[in-house]
């Protein structure tokens, strides 16, 4: 890894959410969570088994459902 890769990380973390943190951030159950995911609403990462949801997608979901007045 070149030194701008590893400053740009390391100052940038991006920050994941369990699937817990993410359905209350939402405020959804977990059948709508994961119909959600079937339907790439935000960005997830795979780690070994476990899933994470990228914070700042699930923000932006948010700020897009604000801004387009659209039902869920």
């Amino acid at each position: 890894m070149n030194a701008a890769a590893s400053t740009t990380s390391t100052s940038n973390p991006i920050k994941l959410l369990t699937p817990r943190e993410t359905r209350e951030r939402l405020n959804v159950s977990q059948g709508t969570l994961y119909k959600l995911l079937s339907q790439n609403a935000f960005q997830t990462v795979k780690i070994g088994k476990s899933r994470r949801f990228v914070a700042s997608s699930v923000d932006e979901y948010i700020r897009r459902r604000i801004v387009g007045g659209e039902a869920t």
